[in-house]
């Protein structure tokens, strides 16, 4: 697609969902095995002493997902070097100045070596006992999905996790610039939702791809 017509020089092409989010256990949408993810990011040429740039389209609020989501999964896989390019490539080719190139180039795989960050993951059990307590649970889904109005095809049920406060993922999105919000903005909307530094924080929705966007801001 874009990537054929114009790219960051050097840049590897990796189309999302596509490996980055798979069918598992008939859970649509759900991050891969840890081998597949490994054989993922190795091929990528993603390994140790490398820093990783992740580059979404940059076209609006749900499109930054194809990139928040790869950044957690590069860093729950073990990786902590990684970084995502505000305004995508969208607004990397608005500005003339920057270089860019048509040409693909052909990856050089190297082994990567899983070692899972497990603090930034939790499984269903865990949310479970912690309903009700001083934990803050995001719902990153848009207000009638949380409020049950309205269900996504992936989801049985309607509404929300009890307790959950929603923070819709476009809250921390600037559609004008198609960037992040400033990040005093974005401080001033975590100051409304959490009461201090110290509480745990648990952010979902349908599938991770809108969480990973409020999870990254």
């Amino acid at each position: 697609g874009p990537f054929a017509g114009a790219h960051i020089p050097g840049a590897l092409v990796s189309p999302y969902p596509g490996r980055w989010q798979v069918d598992r256990a008939g859970i649509p949408w759900s991050r891969p095995a840890p081998e597949d993810v490994a054989a993922l990011l190795g091929g990528l040429e993603i390994g140790p002493g490398k820093r990783v740039v992740l580059v979404p389209m940059g076209n609006d609020a749900t499109e930054l997902g194809a990139a928040t989501w790869p950044y957690w999964l590069v860093r729950y896989s073990g990786h902590a070097d990684v970084a995502l390019l505000d305004g995508g490539l969208s607004g990397w080719l608005a500005d003339q100045a920057n270089p860019r190139d048509a040409e693909a180039r052909q990856a050089q795989p190297v082994a990567f070596t899983t070692v899972t960050d497990e603090s930034i993951l939790i499984s269903t059990a865990d949310v479970a006992g912690r309903l009700h307590g001083t934990t803050v649970i995001l719902d990153a889904r848009s207000p009638d999905q949380y409020a049950g109005t309205s269900v996504s095809s992936l989801v049985v049920r309607a509404g929300h996790l009890p307790g959950a406060i929603n923070l819709p993922f476009f809250a921390v999105y600037d559609s004008g610039s198609n960037r992040l919000k400033p990040v005093d903005d974005l401080r001033a909307i975590a100051e409304q939702l959490v009461p201090n530094r110290e509480v745990e924080i648990i952010v979902y929705c349908n599938t991770g791809h809108w969480s990973s966007i409020v999870w990254f801001a």
